[in-house]
């Protein structure tokens, strides 16, 4: 099963909303809402991601 990216988009938001979303989750979506341009959402999500953040710090330095 192949997935665009507004049907991820959608997943991630979904988890989102539920309160289910890790940091990849919100990474994701902040990630999506940069390529739209809605920036302060775009913001929003990438700082939540850096706050639930429990990988290496290299992978955390491309969020920031």
């Amino acid at each position: 099963m192949i997935l665009c990216p507004c049907s991820c988009f959608s997943l991630s938001q979904e988890q989102v909303r539920s309160g289910d979303a890790g940091a990849t989750e919100l990474f994701e979506l902040g990630a999506v809402m940069l390529r739209r341009k809605f920036y302060p959402a775009a913001t929003k999500y990438l700082l939540q991601a850096i706050e639930k953040w429990d990988g290496d710090n290299p992978d955390l330095a491309q969020v920031r």
